[in-house]
């Protein structure tokens, strides 16, 4: 009797063990793929900053030689001018808006 007992407990743990083994390759499998997608992430947010330090550079490069090419009071007048033109712009939408009773 105590061999039969001796053997179902060897079943049990045996089963255990097996329990065991399989929720840490589950658990695994899970860990790696939030880790995959962590790196995704953090790469698409790298490639996101290093775009948006190009255009900001850009920028920076496109301000310095309009500077260099243009006065400052011609520059003035272009911001005027736009200015103008934004004013207008707004007006127009607000005439054919329509108004709510």
């Amino acid at each position: 009797m105590s061999e039969d007992t001796g053997y179902l407990e060897a079943k049990r743990l045996h089963a255990e063990a097996t329990r065991m083994r399989d929720e840490a390759f589950e658990f695994n499998a899970e860990a790696n793929r939030k880790m995959a997608e962590a790196n995704y992430l953090f790469g698409q947010a790298d490639h996101r900053r290093r775009e948006i330090g190009d255009f900001e550079r850009s920028i920076a490069q496109r301000e310095a030689r309009l500077l260099n090419e243009l006065s400052e009071a011609k520059l003035l007048e272009r911001e005027r001018l736009a200015d103008d033109k934004l004013k207008r712009a707004e007006e127009l939408m607000a005439s054919v808006q329509p108004r709510l009773p």
